[in-house]
């Protein structure tokens, strides 16, 4: 997929799009054809309409914005490629043949512990498949416990939660379809929490942006600080910031990351 900083036609809302200072920082012709993937266009949705499959031979270029605390293409490996070096540690993980880090029940990714993963205004974005829904429980994407964590319940439901003084959660019912590519995002901007699934907010909720000092590792594809909740699926195209995306930059990484 696309993603902030790609190009990938994002200069209709004003972001200049850079290489990776891992790749090179080499800029990226924003003028150049993007491939959508093949196929039609469809309007992003979250009821029955697959997002479809982030391009496995296009992973974005992250860019050097100081804002971007973690950018992971997953494109064969679990670097950070954006300028933080937030390098994931992994063990039990493939890469899956249409773009992502393909994950089960023995899987394990976690960045060790640094003080700039904790921030106040946050955004976390990434594409999602779920290939076996959690019957009970939950599903981790991306947990910082006692920071911010992003989790699959049963029946599809999507929740994002912020855990601060004055915690907060967002959730939204039946969004996730297994088996599908969906986008998901989870947006924390001023006292107000976001959460986003294929371009659109499904959910509101409030949230302080006052954040309780934490020490725990960042886990993406399972539950932290305990190592359980796997994600059985795949992620791709993961991205943390510590600033809020708007709407519009979220709809955009998916329309052109179809």
């Amino acid at each position: 997929m696309c993603a902030i900083h790609a190009g990938c036609g994002l200069e209709r809302v004003g972001i200049v799009p850079y290489g990776s200072p891992r790749d090179g920082g080499a800029r990226v012709d924003a003028s150049a054809p993007v491939d959508a993937g093949g196929g039609a266009s469809t309007d992003a949705g979250v009821n029955g309409v697959d997002a479809g499959p982030p391009d496995a031979g296009r992973g974005p270029a992250c860019g050097d914005d100081p804002a971007l605390v973690a950018c992971y293409p997953f494109d064969g490996d679990a670097l950070d490629h954006g300028p933080r070096a937030n390098d994931l540690a992994v063990s039990g993980v493939s890469w899956d043949p249409s773009g992502g880090m393909a994950l089960g029940v023995t899987s394990s990714a976690v960045v060790a512990t640094r003080p700039e993963l904790a921030h106040a205004e946050t955004t976390v974005l990434a594409w999602l498949r779920v290939d076996a829904m959690p019957a009970v429980g939950r599903a981790g994407i991306v947990d910082h416990d006692g920071q911010y964590g992003l989790f699959v319940h049963p029946g599809g439901e999507l929740r994002c939660a912020i855990t601060i003084a004055g915690s907060g959660w967002a959730m939204a019912a039946a969004v996730i379809e297994a088996g599908r590519w969906h986008h998901v995002a989870c947006v924390v901007e001023d006292a107000t929490l976001r959460l986003y699934v294929d371009g659109r907010e499904v959910a509101t909720a409030p949230a302080s942006t006052s954040r309780a000092p934490g020490s725990s590792a960042l886990y993406v594809g399972e539950n932290g600080p305990t190592g359980d909740d796997q994600l059985i699926g795949a992620i791709d195209d993961l991205q943390i910031w510590d600033k809020p995306l708007t709407g519009q930059e979220i709809a955009a990484v998916v329309r052109d990351g179809r």
